[in-house]
């Protein structure tokens, strides 16, 4: 029986299919499947020293794109102003906060806005900053106000009154200020609206809407506050769209 069953052992390894027995098959696949391994594993490297090149060449293509903003004056240094600023991924008061900037802390200004929301450059981070958040500067007024000489064009700009004059002994300035600090002071004394505005802030401005409506939507409940001039979108208890009618 022992030999049966060794001459069985024998025949099942040196049974030809083509011109290979099994066992040189077997010694194949083991063969192929240690190639895919290795292959999948260098395919794994590839792909993470691909993504960290990537990542660097994006860094490297900003440090350029900012160094020319630099040197050919489309940069401002400004201060943000004493309630400080928040750093946002998106030119809207929906980005999100990167990082909360401190008062009077210098930052970067590229002559680059959106909805009145400005390009900066803080600390090697870049974002968006609302322009009410930065101290009074009279070369960020010139730009958005058109008297720079930038070729840049602004994308979906919304038209605001940029006046800075204001009689600062006036009771209602100096209430103004104290609730919502001296640059937001002298904005609402001139009837300016912007996004990041809040509920009292609208009202002290340009009084109470015509009309109010709410939607529900995906990301909360926002609320449609009808003027004469403007329409202004709420989320969260602060403007989040100004459209000018």
């Amino acid at each position: 029986m022992k030999k049966i069953i060794l001459i069985i052992s024998v025949l099942s390894n040196t049974v030809v299919f083509g011109q290979y027995t099994l066992k040189q098959i077997d010694r194949k696949i083991d063969s192929l499947q240690t190639a895919k391994l290795n292959t999948e594993q260098r395919i794994i490297a590839y792909q993470e020293q691909l993504k960290q090149i990537n990542k660097e060449l994006t860094d490297w293509q900003a440090k350029k794109k900012q160094l020319i903003a630099e040197t050919t004056g489309d940069v401002i240094m400004a201060k943000t102003g004493e309630g400080g600023a928040v750093l946002r991924d998106k030119p809207s008061a929906l980005g999100t906060a990167i990082v909360n900037i401190p008062p009077n802390t210098p930052i970067k200004v590229f002559k680059e806005y959106e909805n009145l929301y400005l390009k900066v450059e803080y600390n090697g981070q870049t974002g968006y900053v609302n322009y009410s958040t930065i101290a009074a500067n009279q070369e960020i007024d010139d730009f958005l106000s058109g008297k720079s000489n930038s070729n840049q064009v602004p994308k979906n700009s919304t038209q605001t009154y940029i006046v800075r004059s204001v009689d600062e002994s006036n009771p209602r300035f100096q209430k103004l200020q104290k609730l919502y600090g001296r640059d937001n002071a002298i904005r609402i004394m001139n009837k300016e609206v912007w996004e990041g505005m809040s509920i009292g802030q609208v009202i002290e401005s340009i009084g109470q809407p015509q009309n109010k409506s709410s939607i529900n939507t995906d990301q909360g409940i926002k609320e449609i506050w009808e003027y004469s001039q403007y329409t202004l979108e709420f989320f969260n208890g602060a403007v989040a769209k100004v459209i000018k009618k």
